[in-house]
């Protein structure tokens, strides 16, 4: 085997699935982000909430909805953004379900 084989080997992460297959990594962590979005996305629709946005990428999955007077049933949200230059809001952030859950109260 020659030293660029080797290299190159080290380089690609991989592991072996149950079913005996070979799947890339980000392939089964874009999956479990996916499956875990789309569980939380459905029970806040469930629930009454306006999804606004998904998002998959580095982290948790983000998940953005609309200000509802229940968001009150996340717990104490932090409060990552404020503004007051003519227009006051504040932007909340918690997680839910293996996301984190965004909204603005306007």
């Amino acid at each position: 085997m020659t030293a660029m084989t080797q290299r190159q080997q080290k380089q690609s992460i991989h592991f072996h699935a149950t079913n005996g297959g070979t799947r890339n990594m980000q392939q089964d962590y874009i999956s479990d982000s996916l499956v875990k979005a789309t569980h939380a996305v459905n029970q806040l629709q469930r629930d009454g909430f306006t999804v606004e946005k998904v998002e998959l990428g580095s982290g948790q999955p983000r998940i953005r909805i609309s200000y509802h007077y229940k968001c009150g049933v996340f717990g104490e949200p932090t409060v990552y953004s404020k503004g007051n230059n003519g227009i006051e809001y504040e932007a909340h952030v918690v997680n839910y379900k293996e996301c984190q859950l965004r909204w603005v109260r306007r």
